[in-house]
């Protein structure tokens, strides 16, 4: 388990293979690799919610420990000094989307907030190393100017730094360095402490774990 802990009141944290640990339970979405983003001020938006389909969540209401799962797509927590919070799950689909400036842009919008004191954290996903990627999708990345998170192959595809890509897209809204932080460990490398859908796909197996990313405002 990963900490997430920001600022005073707002605890989370990133979960591998020991998820069975935590007894919270969590607001989910029916993610969909898109850019679609739910938005909780009350108890009653989660209710109304929940299961909604969707990839990012943020909320101003304490109490509720909102996730996503994955399993090689990165998984992104935000928190916000003034106790807004959101948590979002970013495949390479969600990534061209956009779907990190476009949550943190609504929440800026939504609370009015200076963008300058979030602090948000890239979790665990698959590495530059390990997530090969078609000519189409790189193509796609190179449309969005981001070619400097593609490595090309020999064999006519490339590797592709999904992490990079999103820290990148928050640089470009404006914010710091130091405000991003990004974890080094990587889902397919390490699957004895996380879920990969690569690694199960490697060795035909047709399922695969999930791990969750939660946060939550503490009242």
């Amino acid at each position: 388990m990963i900490a997430f802990e920001p600022f005073e009141k707002i605890r989370g944290a990133f979960l591998g293979r020991a998820a069975g640990e935590v007894s919270e339970e969590f607001f989910e979405l029916k993610q969909i690799h898109s850019d679609r983003i739910i938005l909780l001020r009350h108890f009653q938006d989660a209710k109304n919610n929940a299961g909604a389909e969707a990839d990012a969540v943020i909320c101003s209401a304490w109490g509720i420990p909102i996730a996503v799962r994955s399993a090689d797509c990165v998984p992104i927590l935000i928190g916000h000094p003034q106790r807004v919070i959101a948590a979002l799950h970013a495949g390479w689909r969600g990534t061209l989307a956009e779907i990190l400036p476009k949550t943190l842009r609504k929440m800026r919008e939504e609370f009015k907030l200076d963008l300058g004191e979030v602090r948000l954290a890239i979790g665990p996903a698959i590495c530059k190393n390990c997530y090969e990627v078609g000519p189409e999708v790189a193509a796609a990345f190179r449309e969005k100017s981001e070619a400097g998170c593609l490595t090309p192959r020999n064999d006519g595809k490339f590797l592709l730094d999904l992490k990079s890509a999103n820290r990148v897209q928050a640089l470009a809204l404006g914010l710091n360095p130091e405000q991003i932080e990004v974890r080094e460990e990587c889902t397919r490398c390490a699957e004895q402490d996380f879920f990969s859908y690569r690694g199960s796909l490697a060795r035909g197996e047709t399922a695969t774990g999930r791990n969750y990313s939660w946060v939550m405002i503490s009242p």
